[in-house]
């Protein structure tokens, strides 16, 4: 299985998913957690702020683009994160990605605590 975990500079898991610098996409097997690649959010410079904007810099109000932040996670079936508004968990969540807000602030550990079933259908989160 494949999980992503927000973050704005690969060591720590972001605060806010929506405008998040990229995603740390990590390979699950065996109770182990393997960094496969970081994934930069293109959408990440014109969100901040402004959570209407599209990369054109036209403002959208009430569209969000979170089709494309649900794309940057195709192959993943979890997101990883400190932070993040409905909207974009329950669309997250239609696209068939599971959404944990977690505490945990390293996005190493936080992938190590998923793999050992910290979080995920058994761990009641």
């Amino acid at each position: 299985m494949r999980i992503g975990i927000a973050t704005d500079d690969g060591t720590i898991v972001a605060a806010h998913t929506g405008r998040c610098a990229g995603v740390v996409v990590f390979d699950i097997s065996a109770a182990t957690a393997s960094r496969r690649e970081l994934r930069p959010n293109d959408l990440a410079p014109y969100l901040r702020g402004r959570c209407v904007a599209e990369p054109d810099g036209e403002a959208s109000p009430g569209k969000e683009p979170h089709s494309r932040f649900a794309r940057l996670l195709a192959d993943c079936q979890v997101l990883i994160t400190r932070g993040i508004g409905p909207r974009l968990r329950e669309d997250l969540n239609r696209a068939g990605i599971e959404v944990h807000v977690v505490s945990e602030a390293s996005v190493d550990r936080a992938a190590r605590l998923y793999a050992a079933g910290r979080w995920g259908p058994t761990s009641g989160v």
